[in-house]
């Protein structure tokens, strides 16, 4: 499945995030063709919301904003409601304050 208009809501990109979004692609483009949005291992916290590079499966829901093709399983959009992913600048190797980088929200937060 392909949003090209991006008027499903379920997945939203904020604008500072387009433009590392797509430096991401072109750093890696030997390893995939879109951003995949994914579970991750965890931290203390368990796990989380994390993106890789990958190419689309068969199943997988394809999101088209600008340059960049997002993609996704279904059944975690489902699971999650409303994934939003933004990018926040911060200090690069911040030890206090805000660290710099993608920043992924979900409606309903990953548990185990």
């Amino acid at each position: 499945m392909t949003d090209t208009d991006h008027k499903d809501q379920r997945l939203v990109v904020g604008d500072a995030a387009r433009p590392h979004l797509t430096d991401m692609v072109r750093a890696q483009r030997e390893r995939g063709s879109a951003v995949r949005v994914a579970v991750m291992g965890g931290t203390a916290g368990g796990p989380g919301i994390g993106l890789i590079v990958d190419d689309p499966g068969e199943q997988d829901l394809v999101f088209t904003i600008g340059e960049i093709d997002l993609v996704i399983d279904p059944s975690l959009l489902s699971y999650c409601g409303k994934i939003t992913i933004d990018f926040q600048e911060g200090a690069a190797q911040a030890c206090q304050g805000a660290p710099r980088g993608f920043v992924i929200t979900a409606d309903v937060p990953l548990t185990i």
